[in-house]
């Protein structure tokens, strides 16, 4: 039989990805957290967030936001997997989009600065993976 678009099932098409955030460690297997102390409390989150235009990837998003959140050089990013968003309502209602999850190792922590986004330092959290899971819920 011949090959044809028509002998051929749709390919669905993987959403674009909005948002890349990770899990970080350092050499002991600890996780980096940060906090935004305002405006609603020191709530704890991995560091990341949205991919931008200038970003090549969302690998290249990860570095950005470690960089800005966090003060922390990565190496070695590796995608864990996905969350759909079907709606994309936070991002202004973009459709159905992907919110990247990824792990990487940590190699330099920086001195507190602030976020360009937030205007604001973020606070930073060690703690190990059971403690990481417990504090973001």
């Amino acid at each position: 039989m011949w090959d044809s678009p028509l002998n051929r099932a749709p390919v669905p098409e993987r959403p674009p990805v909005q948002q890349a955030w990770s899990w970080r460690f350092v050499p002991d297997g600890r996780i980096v957290l940060v906090a935004d102390p305002a405006p609603r409390g020191a709530l704890p989150m991995q560091p990341g967030g949205i991919v931008e235009k200038t970003d090549t990837t969302p690998e290249a998003t990860l570095h950005r936001e470690a960089a800005e959140e966090a003060q922390l050089t990565l190496t070695d990013p590796v995608r864990l997997g996905w969350v759909l968003d079907g709606t994309g309502k936070v991002y202004g209602g973009v459709g159905p989009n992907a919110r990247l999850r990824l792990a990487a190792r940590i190699t330099t922590i920086g001195p507190t600065a602030v976020d360009p986004a937030t205007g604001r330092p973020f606070a930073r959290v060690l703690a190990t993976p059971a403690q990481a899971a417990a504090l973001l819920g």
